[in-house]
């Protein structure tokens, strides 16, 4: 099996940007939703690894894949503002997390790692949009499982086509 080396590359700096994360604010693992994001932040690359290598063919969503990605909907939407591991949403769904994974694949075409980061970019959007005056960006960015700013800062902006901080600041002042 091989792994792209651009995919081994950012599921390296993906690991090493959470233990650089621990090592200097240990007290954020008392917090669940901090151990969540590292969950999902490791499984995200190793996700990404693996996606280069499984799969070279287009699949066709099945009716049952349809329902899966359908139940995935609805549990993160019953849910919105927690953050889910991998196996959380899988049981929720009542699958394993590899059958997950293919049915968001062949139903939504992205990858469970993918899906779970689009819903902690909305989690961290919604965050921003109620944060009280004097809050940074950086704390609900790490407190959403966020560690690599710079990386969270272009993914933010090329969802949303503005920076967090904008998003922040101009909900802030127009209070």
């Amino acid at each position: 099996m091989w792994i792209g080396a651009h995919s081994s590359s950012h599921l390296r700096s993906s690991v090493s940007d959470v233990v650089e994360v621990i090592r200097r604010d240990p007290a954020r693992l008392a917090n669940p939703d901090v151990v969540k994001g590292i969950d999902q932040s490791i499984v995200g690359g190793i996700d990404g690894a693996l996606s280069t290598v499984v799969l070279s063919g287009s699949s066709v969503a099945t009716g049952r894949y349809v329902a899966i990605s359908k139940r995935a909907e609805e549990y993160l939407r019953e849910s919105r503002f927690r953050i889910h591991s991998s196996l959380e949403v899988a049981k929720a769904c009542e699958v394993n997390v590899r059958t997950l994974h293919n049915a968001l694949v062949s139903v939504l075409g992205v990858s469970l790692g993918r899906y779970l980061l689009l819903h902690r970019l909305w989690l961290v959007r919604n965050a921003l949009l109620r944060a009280p005056p004097g809050s940074l960006v950086k704390s609900i960015a790490l407190d959403h499982g966020f560690w690599h700013l710079g990386r969270f800062s272009r993914i933010y902006y090329s969802r949303f086509g503005e920076s967090p901080s904008t998003t922040l600041a101009r909900y802030q002042s127009g209070r």
